[in-house]
């Protein structure tokens, strides 16, 4: 500030008042104190630099008027001459003869504090005069060393933040510092504030690189191999920041956080630190772990988590002396419960710190990106630009097995470790989105609810294309409504929280699903390992072989020392997985977050349903994702007080509509999935103790395990969606078998739907064994979990009546569908179980004959592998036979109905014949419970059918005897498997294994109805032997009731036998040509000649003639 009176001669001045004189004093006295400078005519009573010349008055005083020049001259000097100390016996480490300007401007703004803060307000405005001088002179300082090339006062300004901000300084030094920044930022511009504090941003990239030093170096050898082998394992070594840089627990990392979010408060360095949190132009930015290599990337790489080498690589480097293998935590040698829950908890709570942390400054950057636009959307774009760079990541959680690790495309994604903590961010940047009230039912329609701030068509938009390119290019929820090129491409305004949810959505979806995945290879190769210690014992228990010391400890045989190694190293890696896939905060957010997302599909279905043709479906994976891994792994954390806050009624009615309305999700396969949720949630667990534990209110199982949240669920008149529970399980159960191209009639046609649902267009899909029993396993559960209480058997019922008022539709009723495909089911699963068990029977014997285990490694392999799938075969084959044994007890019509009853009687009758018959000796295997075989259990599930549909009951409705000996004359015509002994036979098993004497009592009556029914049978049956051959349908053989005409193949075949063959595969059976039931051509004629053929032959019989064999066509 220019002196307007320095030009006036001294002996011209006027004098000054007394009072002038004191406001002057006083000032000087404030400036002397705060910047420690004194004047050589001012006795000097406290250690100071003097001043003389014109940056004082004539009266020896300092004044605002000077203070620009003073603090300059301060600011260059260089060394301090002993006629400038004062005292002169002072020493030159005290803070008044600081040389580093930044650090003295700094302190001198600390002293101001005592003067800012006083009650008179003339101290207070010369106090504040001063700061703005210090900031004046700091941005000077910045902008003299960008002009000279230099990064002095940058890198001390870096120096003096990281400082403060360190986790244990004191908390006033970091109000402080944030105040001194704030102040330079105030009184320059932003160019130029850009421009001169770029190198301290270029410092503190630097300082987080210091970080990565590995602090296990391989011990140096002097065996050419070993050096070798060191290389090669060095070459293997993922790219990207180190070990080391890793780490959890990094109190410098941390300190450098909190300056980070200190710095992400102002735009200028906001968008600095955003800068150098890109990877370089050009190429680099197409490479995922670039993106770790930034500022914001290496805040964001702390992690337990240590990448899956290949066995082979991993192990090489450990011998040449590395220590790669071993991790932050979980290091034991012989894990113990203790210890490993120990280091589970310290990586929880580092955890929820880091993430804590990180969302302060990235909120930070958003409250940056309110005074600045730019910052917001150079942050998006970076969110945006990693994800896109690492977006192949979503293939491997289906390909992770097979991948090969020297995969160049593959090595440039970036860690597990980052992306699920970009993903936990990224949902906790959604903080109003995990509000209880967000995901409440009617949310949508509140204007104020966050929920009301998500925008659909966000996904056309291009602010979305310039974010993530390629959602727009995703496949959608719902194909019902086409997207016009008006919708697309629009340059609109959306809310903050609509950014947030898709590109949270989207991170989640690169990094939850691959890290479970890696978790379930992980767990496999554990696995396999175990097996090889198996195999290696004498004794064939892993328990003798792993009993050693590990790493090489006692075995001499480097096979054994590698094995060993190999499950020290895995098992690690496996609880690193645990811990961070199981931590409670991170889970929360994401069951909370999902929560969210299913009211808003939930409610879009009934009030916008439009909107889900903008929604990608990867929406619906990750629920399915982050809800299937609670259920196989967590099952507990529902009930846990941390999941107290977050709603399940959205999660229960969203899983309950996409399952119905094939409209609203158009993939078959993941309206399957959702299954899985429905599972989640109901309060019955019974996978190890198959169908033995009572459902209804029993608030613990056996296994421990708490429903209490979810029995309320079960009971709360908020879930009026369950009323139609059933039509939607088997809506989606009979989608994932049809061929494509079915219409939605043929799946909803039997479940009292909505007009508009038999108007949906039904994506299905053929699918392979293995996927659609996995799809169909929770659904099992589910129907176990509902059969017995009267509001679920009522909707079965619902489904029969409308499928026997359906049942000559052009197109099958949904439960008819339903109970074909378990038919058909129960005799896949049942037979190859029975397959699978006879030829475990011939390999026992011969691995008995070599000492309990073939010698040869592949064919004990094979083994293990064959029981494992007869394990799984005989499993599944007792949730099928279950399964369809309720639905049958409750809908008896639709099963004896002349479509299905010979199908199931043929079943029933075939798989009891291999169960107690003759054919049973070849079951007979070593040791049954080691396949799962519990031969009791099929024995009595296919009696209960039995009696289900052979014998009246009390409930009985009209029409029950008309099912009953539909199903007695359709046993007794199998001339494959039935027989009088069969029924003999059964029973006395059932004597035998049985605990139910009354099942023991009521199948003893259908045995005796049986035989009785047999006889009459035989009776009707005499007389027809020689019936023509157009009378009889070509593949059954029997004579033709109501025939048909094949339109394309010309062929005449009973409607019961074509209808049969097209409930599960709709094509001519004789040359594969499409084919619908509205199209068979009825044979009228035909069937009146056979009509009339028939009573003539029953009249010759009742008049005790000799068969006619003269009647002609």
């Amino acid at each position: 500030m220019e002196n307007s009176f320095s030009q006036i001669p001294n002996s011209e001045m006027p004098p000054k008042s007394p009072k002038a004189s004191e406001e002057l004093h006083e000032t000087s006295n404030i400036v002397e104190q705060i910047f420690l400078v004194s004047s050589k005519d001012v006795p000097c009573n406290r250690t100071s630099v003097l001043f003389s010349g014109d940056v004082i008055t004539p009266e020896g005083y300092f004044t605002l008027d000077g203070l620009e020049y003073l603090l300059f001259e301060r600011s260059q000097m260089k060394e301090f001459p002993p006629d400038r100390i004062c005292p002169k016996t002072s020493p030159l480490t005290d803070p008044a003869f600081q040389l580093d300007p930044m650090v003295y401007l700094f302190e001198s703004f600390r002293r101001s504090f005592d003067f800012t803060n006083s009650k008179c307000q003339t101290t207070v405005e010369v106090a504040n005069y001063c700061q703005i001088q210090i900031f004046k002179q700091a941005s000077l300082c910045l902008l003299l060393d960008t002009e000279m090339e230099m990064d002095n006062c940058a890198l001390s300004l870096l120096n003096i933040l990281l400082n403060c901000t360190h986790v244990h300084s004191d908390p006033d030094n970091a109000v402080a510092i944030d105040n001194f920044l704030a102040g330079i930022l105030s009184v320059s511009d932003a160019e130029s504030c850009t421009t001169s504090l770029r190198p301290m941003m270029k410092g503190l990239l630097a300082k987080l690189k210091e970080l990565e030093a590995d602090r296990s170096l391989p011990v140096v050898s002097t065996d050419p191999l070993q050096n070798l082998v060191s290389r090669l394992s060095a070459q293997n070594k993922p790219p990207g920041p180190s070990k080391g840089a890793r780490l959890l627990f990094q109190t410098d990392r941390d300190g450098i956080t909190n300056a980070c979010t200190l710095l992400a408060k102002y735009p200028v360095t906001a968008k600095l630190l955003l800068e150098f949190s890109y990877p370089e132009e050009g190429p680099h930015r197409e490479v995922g772990w670039r993106y770790e290599d930034g500022v914001l990337g290496r805040l964001l790489i702390p992690s337990p988590l240590l990448p899956l080498l290949p066995y082979q690589i991993s192990y090489m480097e450990s011998t040449s002396g590395g220590r790669s293998w071993v991790g932050e935590f979980f290091t034991d040698q012989s894990p113990i419960k203790a210890s490993v829950d120990a280091d589970k908890n310290t990586i929880w709570r580092l955890t929820t710190e880091i993430d804590s942390r990180l969302t302060v400054l990235f909120k930070n950057f958003l409250r940056s990106g309110k005074q600045d636009d730019s910052v917001k959307a150079s942050l998006f774009e970076w969110f945006g630009a990693c994800l896109h760079a690492n977006r192949k990541r979503k293939q491997l959680a289906n390909t992770i097995g097979n991948a090969d690790p020297n995969n160049q495309e593959v090595r440039q994604l970036a860690s597990d470790g980052f992306l699920n903590n970009l993903a936990s961010l990224t949902v906790y940047l959604c903080g109003p989105l995990l509000s209880y009230q967000a995901a409440s039912p009617g949310a949508l329609n509140q204007p104020k609810s966050p929920l009301a701030m998500v925008k659909p068509e966000f996904v056309v938009s291009n602010k979305a294309h310039k974010i993530l390119p390629e959602l727009s290019e995703e496949t959608r929820l719902s194909r019902q409504h086409k997207i016009s090129k008006e919708d697309t491409g629009k340059d609109e305004n959306f809310p903050l929280l609509t950014d947030l949810f898709f590109v949270a959505h989207t991170a989640l979806r690169l990094a939850f699903p691959t890290l479970l995945a890696l978790h379930m290879e992980t767990n496999r190769q554990l696995n396999q390992w175990e097996q090889e210690a198996v195999m290696r014992s004498s004794n064939g228990d892993a328990s003798a072989f792993l009993a050693g010391s590990f790493f090489g400890g006692t075995s001499a045989d480097p096979e054994e020392q590698m094995i060993q190694y190999c499950l020290r190293e895995r098992t690690s890696r496996f609880l690193e997985q645990t811990a961070v896939l199981g931590c409670p905060s991170r889970l929360h957010a994401y069951l909370a977050f999902i929560s969210t997302t299913c009211r808003l599909l939930a409610d879009l279905v009934t009030q916008n349903p439009q909107a889900l043709s903008y929604l990608p479906e990867f929406l619906v994976d990750n629920i399915v994702e982050v809800v299937g891994y609670l259920r196989r792994m967590n099952d507990d954390f529902l009930e846990s007080h941390e999941a107290a806050d977050v709603a399940l009624e959205s999660l229960l009615e969203f899983s309950i509509v996409f399952m119905h309305h094939p409209f609203a999700l158009a993939n078959p396969h993941l309206r399957a999935r959702l299954a899985e949720i429905l599972e989640a949630l109901i309060p019955f667990r019974d996978d190890e103790e198959w169908n033995s534990r009572p459902s209804g209110s029993n608030l613990f199982t056996a296994s421990g395990l708490r429903f209490i949240r979810r029995e309320q669920l079960m009971q709360s008149e908020s879930a009026v969606r369950l009323k139609e529970v059933i039509a939607s399980l088997i809506t989606a159960f009979v989608a994932i078998e049809l061929n494509p191209g079915s219409e939605a009639a043929s799946v909803t046609l039997g479940s009292n739907a909505p007009a508009i649902a038999q108007q949906e267009a039904v994506q299905t899909a053929t699918v392979s064994f293995e996927e659609k029993f996995h799809y169909r396993r929770p659904m099992y559960a589910c129907l176990r979990f509902w059969y017995g209480k009267p509001e679920y058997d009522s909707q079965f019922r619902q489904l029969e009546d409308a499928a026997i008022a359906h049942i000559d539709d052009a197109r099958p009723p949904l439960l008819l569908q339903f109970l074909s495909l378990l038919i058909n089911d129960a005799t896949f699963l049942l037979d190859e179980a029975i397959s699978f068990l006879a030829q475990l029977k011939v390999r026992e014997r011969a691995r008995e004959s070599q000492g309990g285990r073939f010698t040869n490694r592949d064919e004990e392999s094979m083994f293990q592998h064959m029981s494992r799938l007869a394990r799984y075969h005989i499993s599944l084959g007792l949730d099928n036979i279950s399964a369809l044994r309720r639905v049958v007890s409750l809908c008896p019509r639709v099963v004896t109905h002349q479509i299905l009853v010979d199908r199931i009687t043929c079943m029933l009758n075939y798989f009891l014949a291999h169960l107690v018959g003759p054919k049973s000796r070849e079951l007979i295997v070593r040791d049954k419970s080691s396949y799962g075989f519990k031969p009791e259990l099929f024995v009595e599930e296919i009696c209960r059918v039995y009696v289900s549909l052979g014998l009246d009951d009390s409930e009985s409705t009209e029409g029950r005897n008309s099912t009953i000996s539909a199903f007695l004359r359709a046993v007794v015509s199998d001339g494959r498997s039935y027989s009088p002994e069969l029924l003999d036979q059964a029973l006395g098993v059932l004597r035998r294994v049985s605990v139910d004497p009354e099942l023991v009592k009521l199948f003893s009556k259908v045995a005796e109805a049986l035989k009785a029914e047999q006889v009459s049978a035989i009776e009707d049956a005499m007389g027809f032997d020689d019936a023509p051959e157009d009378f009889c349908d070509p593949i059954m053989g029997e004579i033709m009731e109501d025939p048909v005409r094949l339109p394309t193949s010309n062929k005449i075949l009973d409607r019961k036998t074509i209808y049969r063959h097209l409930l599960s595969d709709p094509k001519d059976p004789f040359n594969r040509q499409p084919l619908e039931m509205s199209m068979v051509i009825p044979e009228t004629e035909l069937k009146e000649k056979i009509q009339a053929w028939i009573t003539a032959k029953r009249a010759e019989r009742s008049q005790g003639g000799e068969p006619s064999t003269s009647q002609s066509k």
